[in-house]
């Protein structure tokens, strides 16, 4: 009630999925005049799982085709009137962001010119990262070229991960990886990324940094060719946006898994 009070001048959930955390009923309470939310009909479960929703909204966006999520958000723009003049991300590391890579690199001997291919290790769900292992042997594989510099990255959950690729290099290779994962807040990691010259790694927010500093992503995702292409693990809806890119994804998914992966670990990924 304390919301509804506010008699805010305009809500928006701009959310196309299914509305698993009741944003709709946060922003009929906030008492906004105009509410504005994508309706309950754009697709069959939504309607099933949100069924009435749209009545606590003024107005509701009827699109069904299939569509990037950044692409969606910018439809909500459009749809208040506004004009959208530019659709590529955008981030903002400041001064000291830099200050931070300069003694970075300084102390890593990397060079702003060099070669440098930043490698994300990990993922929210398990059965999104491709194994340790692997990239492992991926970098191995890369650092027979001599003149590329490798930075794993990742955030203090993935510590270990980082570890485990110290601990398994080649020594002749080690001085041409650098290990920042859990070491950087996101601006400077996304000040590192400007300097790279691609990055590789899951579907990951990492992935999408790399993407909004406008660096080539390679994106390893677990969901098959095969599935369901509206999907939230669906690349062609959450994949990098507006950078030259590739997705590595199996054709199909690895039985007991239908449409998309459903494991607990990886699994898909590996096919």
């Amino acid at each position: 009630m304390r919301l509804w009070k506010r008699r805010f001048d305009l809500a928006i959930l701009p959310r196309w999925d299914i509305d698993y955390y009741h944003g709709s009923f946060l922003a009929y309470f906030s008492g906004a005049r105009q509410r504005l939310s994508y309706s309950e009909y754009v697709k069959t479960n939504k309607h099933k799982r949100n069924n009435a929703y749209d009545k606590l909204f003024t107005h509701v966006i009827m699109d069904s085709l299939l569509k990037h999520e950044a692409e969606r958000n910018l439809e909500v723009i459009k749809f208040l009137g506004g004009q959208v003049k530019n659709v590529n991300l955008e981030l903002w590391p400041d001064k000291n962001d830099d200050n931070f890579v300069r003694s970075l690199f300084e102390h890593n001997n990397l060079s702003r010119d060099s070669f440098i291919i930043g490698i994300g290790l990990g993922a929210r769900e398990a059965k999104r990262a491709w194994p340790v292992g692997r990239y492992l042997g991926l970098i191995a594989e890369i650092s027979k070229n001599k003149n590329i510099k490798i930075i794993t990255m990742g955030d203090r959950d993935e510590i270990n991960l980082g570890e485990y690729i110290e601990e398994h290099i080649d020594e002749c290779i080690r001085d041409r990886v650098t290990n920042i994962i859990g070491k950087t807040t996101l601006r400077q990691l996304a000040c590192v990324l400007r300097y790279c010259k691609l990055y590789i790694g899951n579907d990951t927010g990492i992935m999408h940094i790399a993407a909004a500093m406008s660096v080539p992503v390679l994106e390893i995702s677990s969901w098959p060719e095969s599935g369901n292409r509206f999907s939230d693990k669906s690349p062609y809806r959450f994949g990098p946006w507006k950078v030259n890119h590739i997705v590595v994804n199996p054709d199909n998914p690895i039985p007991p898994c239908k449409d998309e992966c459903r494991a607990s670990k990886p699994h898909c990924i590996y096919r």
